[in-house]
């Protein structure tokens, strides 16, 4: 009995092996009692023709061709997938008694067809009883099937076409370049997953850029869709000011150039050749940000919760504040200003906090990258070279500065210097040591001062 069992199994284990490649070879199985008009798998479908829209859909090339003007384009993903289903197996429920009285049926002139790869697919009139369906006649039968099929063969070229302006692809990209009214800016993307920016090519990449805006960006260039298309074969594009794009976006093989404003949006071409077509304005506005727009406006960025450490220099003293299990202690003290105990221990922790807070939290209104000014003397020495970021912003002098250290060994060292009103920050380590000065509002201070307040005492009033 043994070995009579273990072929039964056998057979029962190749029979579902068979089924198995059947459905997945051939598709999806015939109902009961339903008649076959149409089978066309999707890895076997090289050309489909769809009349009357006179339409050719390539399948391994993924275009669609528009045999009256000679037209070819990228065929949209779901269009195509749509068609495949439809055509897989075309099937009826529905089938008629006389197959032969093709006028019967609207089939003596049919008016739609698909052709795939010869075989062919008719439409005749719709249902009396049924407005969803149509006859279709194919493989020598005729049966009442979904009118959806049908309608297909009546979408025009540019309903087929892809309508992406750059696709999936555009937000993948982990660097790129951009030109715009404004500027010429290059970004990249490092290994931590941190967008840098710069304006020089292949320069360093000396200033962070605001990964949200980045993001947004490159999100929008891939959700972007062509609103129409404005000259199919891109023959004069100085007439849509593409001879001297406004913006153009580089990444890899991908290129965007956007020239001048039209009725709906702006014009736009891809790799500056082909097609000229229109793009909604809001993309236009999101490529063409100025570069303040780009960059994070954060002057210090660091993990508050590993810090380990802060150092404050201010009022003439400095404070270090160091981080243990208890919470934080403050050293920095003369002998006549130390101070101990639980109510002092809170007081510093408080201080610690709100100084993260602070620093944390602090945003640049503008940002001043070259400290280049006619005004200033001309430097001779090292150690006046060394002075030239000091020079007219205040931090020869600095009203604050505060260091704070990551249990890591990261590291934002941040200086605040006054002048003509105005308060600058600088900070002298991770991005923006190159020397970059941040614009901050006048009176950005204004968080710290109770902080400074416990570790320094209550500031003397100015006498008049």
């Amino acid at each position: 009995m043994k070995p009579l069992r273990s072929t039964l199994i056998l057979l029962f284990l190749v029979a579902i092996g068979g089924a198995y490649l059947i459905w997945n070879e051939r598709g999806a199985p015939v109902a009961a009692g339903a008649v076959v008009l149409m089978r066309a798998p999707e890895n076997e479908v090289r050309r489909v023709t769809l009349q009357p829209a006179n339409v050719v859909v390539e399948r391994n090339s993924f275009t669609v061709r528009d045999q009256k003007t000679g037209l070819s384009a990228p065929l949209d993903s779901e269009e195509a997938r749509g068609l495949w289903a439809q055509i897989d197996l075309v099937q009826s429920d529905l089938p008629v008694e006389n197959p032969e009285n093709l006028k019967q049926y609207g089939l003596e002139n049919p008016r739609a067809s698909i052709e795939v790869d010869g075989r062919k697919l008719e439409f005749g009139e719709v249902s009396n009883f049924d407005k969803n369906l149509i006859y279709a006649r194919g493989s020598g039968r005729i049966g009442l099937v979904s009118a959806t099929l049908a309608a297909k063969t009546r979408k025009t070229f540019d309903q087929w076409r892809d309508r992406d302006v750059l696709g999936s692809r555009a937000q993948n990209a982990g660097l790129f370049d951009l030109k715009n009214s404004s500027a010429q800016i290059y970004f990249e993307q490092n290994q931590s997953g941190v967008w840098r920016l710069s304006a020089a090519k292949n320069g360093v990449f000396k200033a962070r850029a605001d990964a949200e805006i980045v993001k947004n960006a490159l999100r929008a260039l891939s959700d972007a869709k062509i609103g129409r298309w404005l000259d199919e074969r891109g023959q004069n594009p100085a007439r849509y000011g593409l001879d001297k794009a406004t913006v153009e976006w580089k990444s890899g093989g991908l290129n965007l150039q956007i020239g001048a404003k039209t009725s709906g949006g702006y014009a736009a071409r891809r790799d500056g050749t082909g097609a000229i077509f229109e793009i909604p304005a809001s993309l236009f506005a999101t490529l063409n940000r100025p570069l303040r727009d780009w960059r994070d406006s954060r002057i210090a960025v660091f993990d508050a919760n590993s810090v380990s450490k802060i150092e404050v220099s201010a009022r003439g003293a400095r404070r270090v504040l160091t981080k243990n299990e208890g919470g934080w202690k403050a050293d920095g003290w003369k002998r006549e200003e130390k101070r101990e105990g639980a109510q002092a221990d809170l007081k510093t922790r408080a201080a610690a906090l709100d100084l993260l807070d602070f620093l944390g939290g602090l945003r640049a209104s503008s940002f001043l990258d070259s400290t280049k000014n006619e005004a200033k003397p001309k430097f001779t020495s090292a150690k006046a070279e060394n002075a030239k970021a000091d020079f007219g912003f205040g931090f020869g002098s600095p009203e604050l500065r505060i260091e704070v250290e990551t249990e890591s060994g990261e590291v934002a060292d941040v200086r605040f210097g006054r002048a003509r009103d105005q308060l600058f920050a600088q900070n002298l380590s991770g991005d923006t040591r190159s020397g970059t000065t941040f614009a901050v509002s006048a009176n950005a201070l204004a968080p710290a001062q109770n902080a400074l307040d416990i570790l320094f005492g209550p500031r003397q009033k100015a006498q008049k």
